[in-house]
């Protein structure tokens, strides 16, 4: 019923100043490179890593490279 909704921009009234990971798979076209501006703008701190071979699962497709990028992360 909210799919249209979980669809749409993210937006916010102010940045979050904490630093966030937004992870990526390079066969997914959920995070494009066209996002990183607005990406920036509500996460100045934002780190963006891309699994190569991975979809948008990247938790399925490699997890061993995921942990990896959390453990570093964290």
């Amino acid at each position: 019923a909210n799919y249209p909704r979980i669809m749409g921009a993210v937006g916010g009234e102010k940045p979050f100043p904490n630093p966030t990971l937004f992870v990526r798979g390079s066969k997914s076209d959920y995070i494009q490179d066209a996002d990183l501006q607005l990406i920036k703008q509500l996460f100045p701190k934002a780190k963006l890593e891309t699994v190569d071979g991975a979809g948008h699962w990247v938790h399925a497709d490699k997890p061993k490279e995921l942990f990896e990028i959390l453990k570093n992360f964290l």
